[in-house]
């Protein structure tokens, strides 16, 4: 992760998970956070407080090129456990605590709508064909109509009040796909499947 990190950092800010403990640089912020108060507080919509700790110019990450400054939050789950999260970035100190924990909730929406969607509803973990091209172009492909559909949802239907599930979204939409493509099934050879 090191030498991806030191390609993007000329180019963005970034903001990275830190999971492993056994990270020098992980060991090294919790040392230094040991015993401490956190440095802000504040309370989420849903009244649930979150506490921020944070350490700036860190270099205990051998592979990544410039200091880093790390911060941890610590808030309860849906289900009311309290958890930690450690984030590496190079975002500079005028960058508010509050925002970079937003940016990391904004991560997560992402993942679990981008891959976790694309893992288990687009059949992204299975590959389907294995010349590099080709899985290339079918990953591309796939995010391209991925990332359509979430376009069309976010900007055409949510603003105009629609408030259906997105499963109920697509089944309409394949409904809608069987009815207008009906008419050309009988007399077309490309859409005989037999």
């Amino acid at each position: 992760a090191g030498a991806w990190l030191n390609r993007i950092i000329p180019r963005m800010w970034v903001l990275v998970r830190l999971k492993d403990p056994r990270y020098n640089i992980v060991q090294d912020v919790e040392g230094l956070w040991a015993g401490q108060p956190p440095v802000a507080t504040w309370v989420r919509d849903d009244g649930q407080p979150v506490e921020a700790w944070e350490a700036r110019e860190i270099t205990s990450w051998e592979e990544v090129a410039v200091p880093l400054r790390v911060v941890r939050f610590r808030e309860a789950s849906p289900d009311g456990v309290v958890r930690d999260h450690l984030f590496a970035t190079t975002c500079p100190e005028g960058v508010s605590l509050q925002y970079l924990w937003r940016c990391a909730h904004a991560r997560w929406q992402i993942e679990n709508t981008g891959f976790h969607d694309l893992k288990h509803h687009w059949h992204a973990s299975h590959c389907y064909v294995h010349h590099p091209v080709a899985i290339e172009a079918l990953l591309l492909i796939g995010l391209l109509a991925v990332n359509l559909l979430w376009a069309y949802l976010y900007r055409h239907l949510v603003p105009y009040g629609y408030r259906g599930t997105v499963l109920g979204i697509v089944e309409a939409l394949v409904i809608g796909y069987h009815r207008l493509s009906a008419p050309f099934r009988w007399t077309s050879p490309y859409w005989d499947t037999s």
